[in-house]
């Protein structure tokens, strides 16, 4: 039996990367951004990518339960980030 793959890009290096090739915004020349990757998934905003192609080439795997799973990370993430801020400072 085939064991899938998951590679999930950390979330506070997200923005750097793209989500299809991984190509790194900070070391990249073409579309090179200190910030990161400004194109992102419409939906859940959660993917970035370098690219108009490679948005175009991950959509159809990232579609649906991908994104709508991503975006609940997300969400979680923030939560606990805002609260671990609240409480430490």
């Amino acid at each position: 039996m085939e064991r899938p793959l998951l590679l999930t890009i950390s979330h506070e290096a997200r923005p750097y990367y793209c989500a299809h090739c991984l190509a790194d915004s900070r070391k990249s020349a073409a579309g090179a951004h200190e910030r990161g990757w400004t194109l992102r998934c419409e939906e859940c905003g959660t993917q970035h990518y370098c690219s108009e192609a490679c948005a175009s080439y991950a959509a159809p795997r990232h579609a649906g339960v991908e994104c709508a799973a991503m975006a609940s990370a997300a969400k979680v993430a923030e939560d606990q980030d805002t609260t671990y801020k609240k409480t430490v400072y």
